[in-house]
């Protein structure tokens, strides 16, 4: 009888989750396939049953160490009652900048959180639910906040994705601005400056839809 060795179960349990989140996030859940994931993790197909159930399993989970991967890397500060929401916007802001901006080769979980949020699979319904509405339920609050709490949830809400939309376009546009600007321009250099910026323009729309709604930010 084999005794199978818990280090070694840890170890090829990872590299495959390694090895699916780097080929999930270059092709996608539909166009990756086991085979070539466990190519690259060298090791036995079997293990992604026994380890993941399945494909979708193994997604879940490369999907889920993603999100605490970037959640480690970029945690959001732990303000005191007493913080303005002016500080807690920027703050918010540039956590979620350096969220975005960490990419690179070896940086797979980036691009696979930034797939799964533009094009979501069945498979990781969790992502939304426990990643990003908290997220998003945190920003409406801080710029409700801002705005003295007279803002309609239409009105925060279409504020929420316009704040969203800002920091993503350094993300999106990353390849584009250099050609536009007819310079280099790497936005992980200017993650300060930029989080200032978007700050400013949020909080001036947030005091203007406010002043529109009859309250005064």
């Amino acid at each position: 009888m084999t005794v199978r060795s818990p280090e070694l179960d840890v170890s090829t349990k990872q590299r495959v989750i390694d090895a699916a989140g780097r080929t999930f996030a270059a092709k996608g859940f539909e166009q990756a396939t086991v085979r070539e994931i466990c190519k690259a993790a060298a090791a036995n197909i079997a293990s992604v049953n026994y380890y993941f159930r399945d494909k979708a399993g193994l997604y879940a989970e490369a999907v889920r160490q993603a999100h605490e991967w970037r959640i480690a890397k970029a945690a959001m500060p732990d303000w005191p009652n007493e913080a303005p929401a002016e500080s807690k916007l920027y703050d918010f802001i540039t956590t979620q900048l350096t969220r975005v901006l960490l990419c690179g080769p070896e940086h797979w979980q980036t691009q696979l959180i930034m797939r799964e949020a533009m094009s979501p699979t069945p498979h990781c319904g969790v992502l939304a639910a426990e990643g990003i509405r908290p997220q998003f339920e945190m920003l409406k609050s801080i710029l409700q906040e801002l705005a003295g709490g007279v803002l309609a949830d239409d009105v925060l809400h279409r504020l929420v994705f316009s704040v969203v939309g800002q920091w993503l376009f350094y993300r999106i546009g990353e390849h584009i601005i250099p050609t536009l600007l007819r310079q280099p321009f790497d936005p992980r250099h200017h993650v300060p400056t930029l989080a200032r910026h978007i700050t400013c323009v949020a909080i001036a729309a947030a005091k203007s839809a406010a002043a529109e709604n009859g309250g005064a930010a």
